[in-house]
C-alpha cells in the first residue's frame, strides 16, 4: 500500500502545489482511517444507550484532518435522520449502526475525492475544440461478471450491462454496418451467423421499461426491493439471456445502494469545518444536494453525482469524415453532435439547478439513471460517423488469476462466449479494407506530374485531381488519409 502510494505521488508530478497533492492523499487515507472506527455500546436503534467510538486516537485524527472537533464527529457517528411515513425522525444507533455510517461517511469521502480528481484532471488535459484535429479514445471495461467481486450487486449489474452494450456496439460495426456499406456497393457477401445479444441490450438499457430505467423508477418512489422485485418478474423472467448465460443478481438493499445518497446529518455536520479542502470538497457541483420541501436552508440529504460535467473532446470538421464501417445513408456527424451537445448541456442545467437545492424528497435519479446517461454518451460519441474504431478482445488465461498458468478450457470458453470465431469468419469474408503507405500509394498512383512536397501533401494532390472520394466506400478506391 504504502509502495503503491508512493508510486502514485510521483506519477502525479507537479499536478498543483506540493500542499495540494498532500491534502488529497491525506483524504484518501482519511477515508481509510473514517471506515476503521471501532464503536461501542449495548444499544439498539431506538435504544436509550449512547454508542461511543473506542479508538479515540483515531477519531481524533480523523477529526483534525476534517477541521472539526472530537465531540461532532462522535456524537454525528452515532444518530442518523430518517424518512418514515413522511416524517422526519432521528434514531439513535447501535455499534453495528454505527458502523455502517461511518462506512457511508468514507465511502463519500472516497466519490468526492474521485469526482474531485477526475474533474481536476479533466480541466487540465482538455483542449480547445478548434485546437483538435484528432484524438485516440480508449473505452476499457473489464468484462461480464458471473459473481459480484466488490460485493455490491448493483456494481456487477452496472458493469454487465455496460459489457452488454459495448459488445453490442461491436457485433454491429462487424455485421451490421459493413453489410449496410457493402450493399450500397452492390458487393454481395455472404452471411454469417452470429449470436446478436439486442434483446438483452433492451431488456438492460431500453429507456422507460429497461431494467436499469425501472430500477431507477423504484427508487424514486420509495419502492421496497421485494416490490422491485416483483414488478420485473413478469418482465424479465427467463428471457433476454446474457452474453454469458443466466446471471443471479440478489435483490437485497438494491434500492437503497441504487439512491447512493449521502446523509444530511454528514453535510450538516461538515459545514462547521475549518478546513478550506474539505469544505471545497463538498462545495462542488458533483454533489447535489437535496433541501426539504418547507425549508430551504434545512438540507434532507445529498448525492454525488456521476455524470461528466463536461463533453468530451472531439475532432469538429466543416467536411464530414465517414469512417470505414458507415454506409452512404448514415446520418451525417453533424447531427450527432447537436444530439450528444443537447443532452449535454441539458445534463448539465440539470446539475446546476440540482446544486442550488431541488426541493423534491428523492433523487431525480439514481446511481442506475446516471449510468444509464453516461452509457448513451459514451455510445453515442462511438456511433459518430467519424469515428474509426478498433477492438480489442483481453482474455484471461485462467480465472484463478495465478501467474505462469494457461487453462484451456477457461479460454476456449472466453472465445466462444465473444463469437470471436465467427467475428474471424466475417473479416475473412466482408473485409476490403487496404492500408498503404504514402510512397506506396503515390506508385500505385503513377502520378504524371512532378510534384514537389511530402509523400502526404502529393498523395493529397493526386485524390483532389482525380476526384477519388475519401473515406467513401468505392470498390479498389478506398482511400484513407491520415492526418
Amino acid at each position: 500500500m504504502r509502495k503503491d502510494s508512493s508510486t502514485l505521488r510521483r506519477h502525479c508530478g507537479n499536478w498543483n502545489s506540493p500542499e495540494a497533492r498532500s491534502q488529497k492523499f491525506a483524504k484518501s487515507w482519511l477515508a481509510t482511517r473514517t471506515g476503521a472506527d471501532e464503536s461501542g455500546g449495548y444499544s439498539h436503534e431506538g435504544g436509550e444507550t449512547i454508542t461511543v467510538v473506542k479508538n479515540k486516537d483515531v477519531l481524533s485524527i480523523v477529526a483534525a484532518f476534517l477541521g472539526l472537533s472530537v465531540d461532532e464527529l462522535e456524537t454525528s457517528l452515532g444518530y442518523k435522520t430518517k424518512t418514515i411515513h413522511k416524517e422526519r425522525v432521528t434514531v439513535m444507533l447501535d455499534p453495528q449502526g454505527a458502523r455502517t455510517n461511518a462506512d457511508g461517511f468514507a465511502r463519500t469521502l472516497y466519490a468526492l475525492l474521485v469526482a474531485y480528481v477526475i474533474e481536476n484532471i479533466n480541466q487540465r488535459i482538455c483542449a480547445a475544440e478548434d485546437a483538435v484535429a484528432n484524438t485516440i479514445s480508449v473505452v476499457d471495461f473489464p468484462g461480464f461478471a458471473q459473481m459480484s467481486t466488490t460485493n455490491s450487486t448493483l456494481d456487477q449489474l452496472l458493469n454487465n450491462a455496460a459489457t452488454e452494450s459495448l459488445y453490442h456496439y461491436c457485433l454491429q460495426n462487424f455485421f451490421e454496418r459493413q453489410a449496410d456499406m457493402l450493399e450500397t456497393e452492390e458487393v454481395n457477401v455472404p452471411a454469417t451467423s452470429y449470436f446478436d445479444n439486442s434483446d438483452a441490450v433492451k431488456g438492460l438499457l431500453k429507456h422507460g421499461n429497461g431494467l436499469l430505467s425501472i430500477l431507477d423508477d423504484q427508487t424514486k418512489r420509495a419502492r421496497t426491493d421485494l416490490q422491485f422485485l416483483e414488478s420485473i418478474r413478469k418482465r424479465f423472467e427467463n428471457k433476454n439471456p446474457a452474453i454469458a448465460g443466466k446471471v443471479d443478481y440478489p435483490a437485497q438493499r438494491l434500492i437503497e445502494e441504487n439512491g447512493d445518497l449521502v446523509s444530511g446529518d454528514l453535510l450538516n455536520l461538515i459545514s462547521s469545518t475549518k478546513s478550506g479542502f474539505v469544505r471545497e470538497l463538498f462545495g462542488q457541483e458533483a454533489l447535489q444536494t437535496i433541501h426539504h420541501p418547507k425549508e430551504r436552508n434545512a438540507i434532507m440529504q445529498a448525492q454525488v453525482s456521476s455524470k461528466p460535467l463536461r463533453m468530451p473532446s472531439m475532432a469538429r470538421r466543416k467536411m464530414s469524415r465517414p469512417s470505414r464501417f458507415t454506409s452512404f445513408g448514415s446520418q451525417s456527424e453533424a447531427d450527432d453532435t447537436d444530439d450528444f451537445a443537447s443532452t449535454s448541456t441539458s445534463t448539465k442545467k440539470g446539475g446546476s439547478s440540482s446544486k442550488k437545492g431541488s426541493v423534491a424528497g428523492a433523487p431525480k435519479q439514481g446511481a442506475a439513471g446516471q449510468f444509464l446517461a453516461s452509457l448513451d454518451n459514451i455510445t453515442k460519441s462511438l456511433s459518430a460517423s467519424n469515428v474509426n474504431p478498433y477492438f480489442v478482445f483481453c482474455l484471461k488465461p485462467n480465472d484463478r488469476r495465478i501467474a505462469n498458468q494457461f487453462d484451456s478450457k477457461c479460454v476456449r470458453t472466453q472465445v466462444q462466449t465473444l463469437g470471436i470465431a465467427e467475428i474471424s469468419q466475417r473479416l475473412r469474408n466482408a473485409d476490403f479494407s487496404v492500408f498503404l503507405p504514402f510512397a506506396e500509394f503515390l506508385g500505385l498512383a503513377e502520378a504524371e506530374s512532378i510534384i514537389v512536397g511530402s509523400d502526404k501533401e502529393k498523395s493529397q494532390l493526386i485524390v483532389d485531381e482525380k476526384r477519388w472520394p475519401t473515406n467513401e466506400a468505392r470498390v479498389e478506391q478506398h482511400w484513407c488519409l491520415p492526418e
